[in-house]
């Protein structure tokens, strides 16, 4: 988690917050995913990084 800001990291669980409050359509779930990009690096994907409670 250490490529994630902690201002983006606040931004990111104010945004699940928003959506937690509200009802999803019937079948869909909500999973907020991570991708990396660093210089000289295969880009990375961190699927689910958080979870809703």
């Amino acid at each position: 988690m250490n490529a994630v800001a902690e201002r983006q990291r606040r931004r990111i669980a104010r945004a699940a917050a928003f959506l937690a409050r509200r009802p999803l359509p019937a079948g869909l779930d909500l999973r907020f995913d991570v991708k990396t990009v660093v210089p000289g690096r295969w880009p990375r994907h961190i699927m689910d990084a958080w979870r809703l409670p």
